[in-house]
């Protein structure tokens, strides 16, 4: 966790076959990252305060260190992002400011740290993104979603007092895309209108006045 104490940055890692880094004694990155979370929603200091996540999923060549460009623009992504909430919400005051939670998510982007012969790497790093996707980052999203719905449903809850955004640059669009697709199905067809429900339905023939 980096705390900026308007806003806070979770880092969440997965090796190259989609399993979370960490040991089976200590919690893992990703339960750090949900009891953070869970505690400042369930928090009375923050019982006015809309949230906003943003998870950032890097791509081709990169990784969670803290030299990694990727890295910094993360960081200043969150300060820029942080600063206009905070503008905004002191110009209108029916305007609820959100605290903004960064997350970001790394993978081994490169396995090949010699420039020139990296590009090489392009396959094999694919074929890792695609075992990240199917792996413990699905369980990141869920969990992130479970916290969201979690705040609707309590009584007199704002509905929009969590919104996560998730973003994927290079194969870790790939991973974001993977990631959520099974969610998304999930909740299209949960949320699917019955057969006889009344809306508007498509014209398979125009009718014979039309042709005249």
């Amino acid at each position: 966790i980096e705390d900026y104490r308007d806003y806070w940055a979770a880092y969440v890692e997965f090796d190259d076959e989609g399993w979370l880094y960490g040991s089976h004694d200590q919690p893992n990155q990703l339960e750090v990252l949900r009891t953070r979370l869970q505690q400042e929603l369930n928090d009375p200091a923050f019982a006015q305060t809309d949230f906003l996540v943003v998870a950032f999923v890097h791509g081709w060549h990169h990784n969670a260190h803290d030299s990694d460009c990727n890295v910094h623009e993360f960081r200043a992504m969150l300060k820029v992002a942080n600063d206009r909430y905070a503008a905004a919400s002191r110009q209108d005051p029916l305007l609820r400011h959100r605290r903004l939670i960064g997350v970001y998510a790394g993978w081994r982007g490169e396995s090949v740290n010699l420039e020139g012969l990296n590009i090489t790497t392009v396959l094999d790093r694919r074929n890792a993104a695609e075992r990240v996707a199917k792996g413990d980052v699905r369980e990141l999203f869920a969990q992130l979603r479970k916290l969201q719905i979690g705040e609707s449903q309590k009584p007199d809850a704002r509905p929009d007092r969590m919104r996560t955004v998730v973003i994927g640059h290079s194969f870790g669009g790939l991973i974001a895309f993977h990631g959520l697709s099974p969610a998304v199905l999930n909740e299209l067809t949960l949320t699917k209108p019955p057969a006889d429900a009344q809306g508007c339905r498509p014209t398979l023939r125009r009718p014979s006045s039309a042709l005249r």
